[in-house]
């Protein structure tokens, strides 16, 4: 397990920033584990050995030892009281130094009894017996104890508010989703939620419902970042366009067999193909199966109405293939008028990076957009795609995908979003930030919620002041629209016009950053909105928060140098 960490470190290759950590400590876990219940076993193993080989031992290095563990307790205790405002940290750290003077105490008891090194029969007392087991025991409850301030999740109902209030904004400043609409997940949180919300909350009974009235089977779930996956398309016909035309008759879709596909490829669908030793009709066998099967669990789930009844237009193969050769062309002509013209991305067929696979999703999801003309269409972003913003419009925590191009974000929709969102903000961080809040401010807040663990002076909610997920998951909901006013801002028709979303934008954004202060997407946009309306030195004190926030950040450092050279 330890090999299985030192080739994911070179296959990885980490940062040691806080975004980099927290993005692969996933992969590490696994062989964490193992270290760690073998450091466990071995700290047993090596009390074990002083107890019964003590003679061999000299007590004042066994005393040493436990003295200079005392020492670290303790100032691991002290560091503990300055950086975390939890209880439980600190009950923890204090009981680790409480043990270890209790190991020491233990030692004055050995000396009293006059006992000749650790060496512990029958004779002597049985409370140093008792002592050191009790001592071993209770250091597995401080991993427990110092990390359950961070883990545990009683109350927190973060997640089922983003699932929730996508589909029914609350505080009644939004109208609830359309019924039939279409949805686009993006983030993790912003797939997974709505999933639950669609597949679970909805079909079960009223009785255990925090909503009893909640119901969205209706509502089409559709990822934005796997479009241009073409097993996702599959995945996706299997629920939402389960049908297909043939000689003016609707017909169920059929897909080839996986079994005899596998083992014999096209031949088996040869007139007079008859698979020999040892297979004989077992292929065939197993692809009836299971296809019969799922077609009785097809059945049932439309029944219950699992999905919707109504089927929908989803991108086919031809359409991804369309919209591949279009990208290439794109792609091609720009190194063309770059004068690079011996370079071909496209050489060996593929296409790999984020950049272009969600080119080709933006591509996808507009011909989804044009070819269900008729449904109602919200994003939930995870990647920007250029040609929704002048569709675009904020409806809660999500925004919708208006049929036609805005020509404007109006002042009533800003006045909107707004009353939503301090309504929102109330739930999360308290209510103390307004327009007359200084950037200053901001960032005394930033600084104590992630690096003291101290809002004692603000209202924030305790749970999600604890709760790094919901942190990062409502900061991008925020940040998302306050890019979409800097994006309008950015490309206003009038001076009125760019005021109001420059207003609006430096708003969002900052709501987004007192969110989570260590996201670095809140805050290269604030950094970079109040950088292009002037205020330079509100631009670099966001970045050097976020830089004493996260120190080991690259793109904290180069964002703060750009603007330093500014």
């Amino acid at each position: 397990f330890i090999g299985i960490s030192i080739i994911l470190l070179i296959l990885l290759n980490p940062g040691t920033d806080a975004l980099s950590k927290f993005q692969t400590r996933a992969f590490f876990i696994p062989a964490h584990s193992i270290v760690a219940m073998s450091i466990g076993c071995a700290f047993a193993l090596v009390c074990g050995f002083i107890l019964q080989k003590s003679r061999e031992i000299s007590k004042d290095f066994i005393a040493i030892g436990a003295f200079a563990f005392a020492m670290v307790s303790f100032a691991n205790a002290g560091l503990i009281f300055v950086q975390y405002n939890y209880i439980l940290p600190r009950i923890a750290y204090v009981l680790v130094f409480a043990g270890a003077l209790l190991f020491l105490g233990l030692l004055k008891i050995i000396k009293w009894f006059e006992i000749d090194g650790l060496q512990l029969g029958e004779s002597h007392p049985r409370i140093i017996k008792v002592g050191m087991s009790c001592l071993g025991a209770c250091l597995i409850s401080f991993s427990a104890i110092a990390h359950w301030s961070d883990s545990e999740q009683r109350g927190h109902l973060f997640g089922y508010w983003f699932g929730h209030d996508m589909f029914d904004p609350p505080f009644g400043v939004y109208p609830e989703m359309e019924k039939g609409a279409i949805l686009l997940g993006g983030t993790d949180p912003g797939r997974f939620c709505p999933t639950y919300m669609i597949f679970s909350e909805s079909v079960m009974p009223a009785s255990t419902k925090r909503d009893p009235e909640f119901d969205r089977r209706d509502v089409y779930l559709i990822t934005q970042n796997a479009l241009a996956d073409i097993t996702y398309l599959d995945y996706l016909r299997a629920h939402y366009d389960w049908t297909v035309e043939e000689n003016g008759i609707r017909k169920k879709r059929s897909y080839p067999p996986f079994f005899q596909n596998l083992l014999f490829g096209e031949k088996h669908a040869m007139e007079g193909f008859k698979p020999g030793f040892p297979w004989f009709g077992i292929p065939k066998a197993l692809d009836n199966f299971f296809i019969n099967n799922g077609e009785r669990v097809e059945a049932r789930r439309r029944k219950e109405r699992v999905y919707p009844e109504e089927e929908i237009y989803i991108p086919t193969d031809q359409d991804a293939a369309l919209a591949y050769q279009d990208y290439q062309r794109e792609v091609l002509e720009k190194l063309r008028a770059e004068g690079r013209v011996g370079v071909n991305p496209f050489e060996n067929g593929e296409i790999s990076g984020t950049e272009s696979v969600m080119a080709l999703n933006s591509r996808l999801s507009k011909i989804l957009f044009r070819q269900n003309s008729d449904k109602a269409f919200y994003i939930e972003e995870s990647y920007a795609f250029e040609w929704m913003y002048p569709y675009l419009s904020p409806f809660g925590i999500i925004m919708k995908l208006n049929r036609n191009p805005l020509e404007e974000i109006s002042q009533e929709m800003v006045d909107k979003d707004r009353a939503f969102w301090d309504e929102y903000s109330k739930r999360l961080i308290g209510d103390w930030l307004h327009d007359d809040t200084t950037i200053e401010n901001v960032c005394s807040f930033a600084i104590d919620l992630l690096s003291f663990k101290d809002v004692s002076d603000y209202p924030v909610n305790p749970k999600f002041f604890r709760d790094i997920q919901a942190q990062k998951s409502f900061s991008k909901l925020r940040g998302s629209q306050g890019e979409l006013f800097a994006w309008r801002y950015r490309n206003a028709s009038s001076p009125e016009e760019q005021a109001r979303m420059y207003k609006a934008g430096v708003f969002a954004l900052t709501q987004a950053f007192c969110f989570h202060p260590g996201s670095p997407e809140a805050v290269h946009r604030l950094s970079t909105l109040l950088y292009q309306g002037g205020r330079l030195e509100e631009a670099m004190m966001i970045a050097r928060t976020a830089t004493l926030i996260d120190p080991k950040s690259p793109g904290f450092r180069h964002l703060l140098l750009g603007l330093e050279q500014a």
